[in-house]
């Protein structure tokens, strides 16, 4: 029997604009060569941009092993057909002092436990599908369920990738403020699950 992370949570079934059906479930012990592949697949440019952490095999088995974490709260969305992650969001309930900083220099508070910061990426072949946006729902959805009060993005994101920004608008997220960092320009945001 597969072993289930530390916070479980009901599998929902999505189905992107491109017609593929996925189910949004907990990251689970049992998916690191499945994860492993997935992270290993991202294209040089989606990588540029997405970098919580690193991207290749060793990771993938590391975060699978450590899946009782209570400071994290990992979401995948799996192909129907064959269980093949396709997107994966990651959720940290323990923010970086820098980046609390950034948000208290323009009047807001962000609280470990009561508020966190999110990353989410879907594989190249499918970005621009609906499946970023079915991900990004039924996490936020689900956090919300379980108390999140502030949802902000992990480093923000870069004012050059204005599709990710019209995919955090849509889902209702709010422009915080720009900052530089290393040469690159980004914007903070936060989204209210009050």
């Amino acid at each position: 029997m597969e072993e289930s992370p530390a916070h479980p949570f009901p599998a929902i079934s999505v189905i992107g604009s491109n017609g593929v059906v996925a189910t949004l479930r907990a990251l689970k012990r049992g998916d690191a060569s499945s994860f492993g592949d997935f992270l290993e697949a991202l294209s040089a440019e989606t990588r540029e941009r997405y970098n919580p952490h690193p991207l290749d095999r060793t990771e993938a088995e590391r975060i699978c092993a450590a899946l009782d974490d209570p400071t994290a709260l990992r979401f995948v969305l799996v192909d129907a057909r064959d269980d093949q992650v396709l997107a994966y969001l990651l959720a940290q309930f323990v923010i970086p002092e820098g980046e609390k900083a950034r948000y208290q220099n323009r009047g807001w508070t962000i609280e470990d436990g009561a508020d966190c910061r999110i990353a989410p990426v879907v594989t190249d072949h499918l970005q621009g599908n609906g499946l970023g946006t079915e991900l990004l729902k039924g996490a936020l959805g689900i956090l919300r369920q379980r108390g999140c009060r502030h949802v902000i993005l992990f480093g923000g994101t870069r004012t050059s990738n204005a599709r990710a920004i019209r995919a955090y608008e849509k889902a209702g997220f709010k422009p915080a403020g720009v900052f530089r960092e290393r040469g690159i320009e980004s914007v903070d945001m936060w989204l209210s699950l009050k």
